[in-house]
């Protein structure tokens, strides 16, 4: 994955304030459906993207310097094809 997001032209994290397990559904369901018009605006683009939502929660919270409340929930890899 690290190469994946090291050579994407940019990267999106979408998060969610509070915890993913415990949040209402409707509040979760946003984050997948913003994920989603990220992806179809990269595609207008002529741009490729894939979301990845398998990581180590913990690891990613400690890179980005995220607080406590916040809950990474997809790394979106954004960029050109080849």
């Amino acid at each position: 994955m690290g190469n994946l997001l090291t050579k994407a032209m940019g990267n999106v994290l979408t998060m969610l304030v509070g915890n993913v397990l415990t949040e209402p559904v409707g509040k979760v369901l946003d984050i997948y459906n913003c994920a989603q018009n990220i992806e179809l605006e990269a595609v207008a683009l002529g741009m490729g993207s894939v979301p990845i939502g398998a990581f180590y929660d913990d690891e990613v919270k400690k890179i980005l310097n995220l607080p406590k409340n916040m809950d990474p929930i997809y790394i979106i890899p954004i960029g050109y094809q080849k």
